[in-house]
């Protein structure tokens, strides 16, 4: 590295000089040098000095331009091309080898904040590989609209347009994310016009719905259901994908309960609450007959903040509870059940 900051000093020297002969011929070699390594932003900085310097010297340009372009079409991994396959497929070379160099491959960690509800956001998230859930904040209480995975792009409901995010977008599971800049998409629109038009495109046409028809169909999914108000507890256990528990099963203080979904309460801290939120649990309700059990599965969908550490957790069913259950449910449920009938 500090050789090459060395040659890069001695193209200024040289120009300082008039030794542009030099100049070129160095500037050339690290502009190969530094697209063979993929680092295409500093390649791309170095052949614009060399034609800054010499607009002439088109061997050293061209031959430049083609491995800078050769070595991004190399770059382009197979997993990239089959994931984004229908936005691939309507780029042209240059296109593909623009877009695909300005991404940037960014970590997140389970629970972590992408972009924030209220604040603003710059970048493009194109999701390589885990989970992301979209959760959306209103009178102190997170509803989980929708869960996004390999394939999907968030961010753009406040990516192309002035605004600052509808929603949070936070990680469900280990993420890797590409990001687009905004930055870019601005050199685009005047360096690549038709890439910033299409990328546009692609992603207003993958989209099922609007940020805003999710919020508004989740104030409607609330009310297609009456709910029932009950009391007593429930044995709530996180699960995995492959229905597998996970961690120590804990209780929940039951608020209401509906053919398609139960709320109920528990006491812990903010962060563990949220850690909830988008996951899959199996939920046990115990009945009078204490031989009867009711398991059913669900999705944790919204989490409410009260006073004194108590959030209430909002759940739908995998698949609806018939009447008949619901009914004996409500009417049947053990209120203040041992410890024994948890195990």
């Amino acid at each position: 590295m500090d050789n090459m900051i060395n040659q890069e000093v001695l193209v200024e020297k040289y120009i300082a000089e008039n030794n542009i002969e030099q100049a070129v011929k160095i500037l050339f070699d690290l502009s190969v040098h530094y697209a063979k390594k993929r680092d295409f932003v500093k390649a791309e900085a170095l052949r614009d000095r060399l034609i800054e310097i010499n607009s002439l010297a088109l061997t050293e340009i061209i031959t430049s331009g083609e491995i800078i372009d050769e070595q991004k079409q190399g770059a382009i991994s197979q997993d990239s091309l089959q994931l984004w396959q229908p936005l691939f497929s309507t780029l042209t070379t240059e296109e593909a080898n623009a877009l695909y160099s300005a991404m940037e491959e960014e970590i997140y960690f389970p629970d972590q904040i992408i972009f924030k509800q209220g604040e603003p956001n710059s970048n493009l998230y194109f999701i390589k590989r885990g989970q992301v859930k979209i959760v959306y904040l209103q009178n102190n209480k997170e509803t989980l609209l929708k869960i996004l995975e390999a394939g999907n792009i968030a961010g753009d409901d406040s990516f192309f347009p002035i605004t600052v995010c509808t929603t949070s977008t936070i990680s469900l599971t280990g993420t890797k994310i590409d990001t687009i800049s905004r930055a870019s998409f601005q050199r685009w629109e005047t360096s690549l016009p038709s890439l910033s038009s299409k990328l546009k495109d692609f992603c207003l046409k993958s989209k099922e719905g609007s940020i805003v028809d999710l919020i508004k169909q989740k104030g409607l999914e609330r009310r297609v259901y009456q709910r029932a108000n009950v009391s007593g507890q429930v044995m709530v256990m996180l699960v995995g994908a492959d229905d597998k528990a996970i961690g120590k099963p804990f209780r929940g203080n039951l608020s209401d309960i509906s053919a398609a979904g139960v709320s109920f309460y528990i006491t812990t801290k903010k962060e563990t609450a949220r850690l909830l939120l988008g996951r899959d649990i199996a939920m046990k309700f115990v009945l009078r007959d204490e031989s009867r059990k009711v398991i059913k599965k669900g999705t944790v969908v919204g989490v409410g903040y009260h006073l004194f550490n108590d959030y209430a957790i909002h759940v739908d069913f995998e698949k609806d509870m018939s009447k008949a259950t619901l009914y004996d449910v409500i009417e049947n449920l053990v209120t203040s059940p041992d410890d024994n009938i948890f195990k």
